[in-house]
């Protein structure tokens, strides 16, 4: 890269694409103390008002004259040069730390759902053996900035966050219904997320417990036969936003929660803004497990009833519901 602007570089200004990548390299290596990139600048984006209001933020800081353009060989390009020195360039996401962001899996119920039951073995394509139907009820998790505690402002997702265990082993040997199914929910206390590619991405709690996608129609009773029992989820008890897109929109309020307009804007994804949404998302959720910055305190709540909608009256069970 050449040393020298060949023309001016700003407002107004011919603005060569190599002298502006020449200006914009000397932003990143000025310290952002002296007026250099702050993060989030994208280097390799061209000439834009950005790079017009950093020269003109650097004129301020430094007592020049403060029209937004540097000429060459004049004072402001050579005092840029002047406190870039030798520094190697600094990466545009540097700095860039998620902020704290909190999930409360609460005991607030607001509805209920349609589940079926889970055995803990996986099939083709991720689906679970299918043992009855049950209804649960549908939580409440509050997402928004925090490390241990909410203020007033946050999102509010509707989960399920307890689940259907049927022990099969117990079924063959001749169980009764309370033996063969059994509540179960995450574990309480706060967890450290960590990103998880179970059902095409996911947030691990602890063990096998997760924040993953539940049913897109939870209210949809279904029925005994396998395309009733489609609707459904298999459940062992894991945070499971519901609804259409669901999970989408939780992994997109806690990216953006995280990042502030830095994620829309894409600047820390390989200095490129441009690059597709999943891909800004991947690096993201990258960044956040690896600062554990997302967090989950999951509150106490008492383990509802088994109340199936399956016949299982032949093991004891009482008769279906029908609501």
């Amino acid at each position: 890269m050449a040393k020298e602007i060949v023309q001016a570089v700003g407002w107004r200004s011919p603005n060569r694409a190599s002298d502006v990548a020449l200006i914009h390299d000397l932003f990143m290596r000025i310290p952002v103390s002296e007026g250099g990139a702050p993060p989030g600048f994208n280097p390799k984006g061209g000439h834009t008002v950005r790079t017009d209001d950093l020269i003109y933020r650097f004129q301020k800081r430094h007592g020049l004259v403060a029209d937004a353009v540097a000429t060459p060989r004049r004072e402001t390009f050579r005092l840029m040069q002047s406190l870039a020195g030798k520094l190697p360039p600094r990466r545009n996401d540097e700095g860039i730390q998620p902020a704290r962001v909190l999930a409360v899996m609460t005991s607030k119920i607001v509805g209920h759902a349609y589940v079926k039951g889970y055995d803990g073995q996986s099939e083709a394509g991720g689906l679970h053996r299918i043992r009855g139907r049950f209804r649960v009820p549908l939580y409440e998790l509050r997402v928004g900035i925090g490390e241990e505690t909410l203020g007033d402002h946050f999102a509010v997702f509707h989960v399920l966050r307890f689940g259907v265990r049927y022990r099969d082993s117990v079924a063959r040997n001749g169980g009764g219904f309370r033996q063969i199914f059994a509540m179960e929910g995450p574990p309480r206390g706060m967890h450290v997320l960590k990103r998880d590619r179970y059902l095409g991405g996911a947030w691990k709690l602890k063990g096998d417990f997760l924040i993953h996608p539940g049913p897109s129609f939870p209210h949809e009773r279904g029925d005994d036969t396998p395309k009733g029992l489609n609707k459904l989820v298999g459940s062992i008890g894991c945070i499971q936003p519901t609804g259409p897109r669901g999970m989408e929109a939780l992994d997109e309020f806690v990216r953006r929660a995280s990042f502030s307009s830095l994620y829309d804007e894409g600047f820390f994804v390989d200095h490129d803004p441009k690059k597709p949404a999943t891909e800004r998302g991947a690096i993201a959720d990258r960044r956040i497990t690896e600062a554990g910055s997302f967090r989950c305190l999951v509150e106490p709540a008492a383990r509802p009833p088994l109340l199936p909608l399956t016949d299982l009256t032949a093991i004891g069970g009482p008769p279906p519901i029908r609501g």
